[in-house]
């Protein structure tokens, strides 16, 4: 698959079309295509019941989703499937070599939240890349899971295109 996977910030960036991200989308060949996981529609969804969110800007930003990734000739939202599994798998059993629990009874994912600081939201996103040989776009660091899966792509769009890679 050719593109690009947006993780929610730069799926916010992109709904707010934000002048960096619109840039780089600009320069960008109309072949190159932008996807977004069903992880990060599920966290624009989980922060819309927040209290606080304005109301509008929750209708705005779900008709910006629908009208984009879910619509359409091309449905853009890449689900987790069966064979997603296989690659978040892979990725949870690379970070655990690499950050092995001292409690062997302590459940793997549990670990690496509590002791690695990795999202586990975030290994859905790396697989569903990984899985489609996607660029990843993203402002996050995830360094433990890059450290693990280097075969993924990593850019920033939110940054001058100059230091576009996040280190």
């Amino acid at each position: 698959m050719v593109g690009y996977l947006l993780d929610t910030n730069h799926l916010s960036a992109y709904f707010a079309e934000n002048a960096t991200f619109m840039a780089r989308l600009s320069e960008k060949p109309p072949e190159s295509l932008l996807w977004v996981s069903a992880i990060s529609i599920g966290e624009v969804a989980a922060s819309d019941l927040n209290p606080n969110r304005d109301s509008q800007v929750v209708r705005r930003f779900n008709r910006f989703i629908r009208e984009h990734f879910l619509v359409g000739r091309i449905n853009s939202c890449l689900p987790i499937d069966e064979n997603s599994r296989q690659e978040y798998a892979d990725i949870i059993n690379r970070l655990r070599a690499n950050y092995p629990p001292t409690n062997p009874r302590q459940k793997t994912e549990l670990h690496l939240v509590q002791h690695a600081g990795v999202d586990i939201n975030d290994v859905w996103i790396f697989a569903t890349a990984l899985k489609h040989q996607l660029t990843l776009l993203t402002t996050d660091k995830m360094t433990k899971i890059r450290t693990a899966i280097p075969e993924v792509r990593v850019e920033n769009w939110l940054i001058s295109a100059a230091s576009a890679n996040v280190p």
